[in-house]
Order: structure tokens, then sequence, then C-alpha cells
């Protein structure tokens, strides 16, 4: 009497076949970054099984994971900005501030010093807000700028599509 298991590889390959893609996508981000493996564990995996159902979705969900990305909310957003033209964003990207400390905002744009943050529960209370303005003032000192995105811009349709086009404007985003 043993119980089977998978490994993360496995589990995130199984993730990657259900729909819809946004949620495989995420969900297969989530554990890759939890599990430490890279598109390229997935990529064998998928290969080895190249008639299996929910192939064709495996092989998009390897072209959008990005196991930098380390919550579910951040995925949807980087592809939500995705689909809506935005050119791709950097997960985590490292900015030197001026004390020599390195900070990694969500979603990024280096070039143009533009930084997307989701503002998730951890965010809301006093302690997450106090945090929050001095990162993003350090931030500033760098000259990056930060923008607060929340649940209610992503789940929002016309707040999002808003919020694409607030980030194409920015030269070279």
């Amino acid at each position: 009497m043993g119980a089977h298991v998978t490994s993360p590889v496995r589990t995130a390959f199984d993730l990657a076949r259900r729909s819809p893609l946004v949620e495989a996508v995420a969900a297969v981000d989530a554990l890759a970054f939890r599990q430490g493996f890279t598109a390229d564990d997935l990529r064998t995996l998928a290969a080895a099984h190249p008639s299996a159902r929910g192939i064709v979705q495996v092989r998009e969900v390897l072209e959008l994971m990005n196991p930098l990305a380390q919550s579910l909310p951040e995925t949807r957003l980087r592809l939500g900005l995705l689909s809506r033209g935005v050119p791709p964003a950097v997960c985590q990207h490292p900015v030197r501030l001026l004390t020599g400390r390195y900070v990694h905002p969500d979603l990024s744009w280096p070039h143009a010093k533009l930084a997307l943050e989701y503002d998730g529960p951890s965010h809301r209370d006093i302690t997450g807000q106090n945090r929050d303005a001095f990162r993003d003032g350090d931030l500033f000192d760098v000259g990056w700028t930060v923008v607060r995105v929340t649940s209610a811009m992503v789940h929002d349709p016309t707040a999002f599509d808003r919020l694409a086009v607030r980030v194409m404007r920015r030269p070279a985003a």
C-alpha cells in the first residue's frame, strides 16, 4: 500500500496540458519557481511524449513560461500584457540601488527603466505599504518608474487595457 508520486516536472507537464492556457502557464511558472526546474527540463519530458493529449498546448506553455515569475497573478499580468501587444517584460530584473543593494521588480523593461509591481495581500497592510513606498523611492533615485498593479486592474478588462497603453507609452518599453 504505497502512494504513487510524481516529479515536479511531470506534474508541470500534466498542468501544461490543461485549459485555459493562461492558467496552465501560471501553474507551471509557480511550480518551476518553487521546485527549480527549467523549460528545458519540461521540454525534455514533452519530447518523450510526443503524442500525449494536450501536447500542442504544452509547446505553447513552453514558449510562454518563465520560472522567475514568483506568483500566479504575476504570470497573469505578464501574459495579459503580451496579449495586448506590450513587448515582453523581464521578470525579476536586478536593479542596483544607490546603497549597492539589488532589488528585483516583478516585471520590467530595463531600457525604459519601467517596473511593474503586482500588489497582492502582503502589500495591503501598513508594513507592506511602507516597505513598498521606500522601495519605490529607492528605484526612483536610480531613474526608474514604478507602476503598482492591483487585482482590480488585472480582472477589469478596461483597466487592464489602460495599463497596457500606459506601459506602451513609455519610450522603449
